[in-house]
């Protein structure tokens, strides 16, 4: 999934992740899950390794 698609779906993306999360995203980007009080963000660049893979169904 593109930053630009995690853009439009960051609500419902933040509520599937777990506190902590690190997911990576197709084009290097990467979604953060809620960790020590900052909310959820979504990055269009990060070198960070992944804690879970994301999938976007193509149907």
């Amino acid at each position: 999934m593109p930053v630009q698609v995690a853009r439009a779906n960051q609500k419902s993306l933040c509520y599937r992740l777990a506190p902590g999360d690190f997911v990576r995203l197709s084009d290097g980007g990467s979604v953060r899950g809620v960790n020590h009080g900052q909310s959820c963000t979504v990055s269009e660049w990060d070198t960070s390794p992944a804690t879970r893979s994301l999938c976007q169904s193509m149907y």
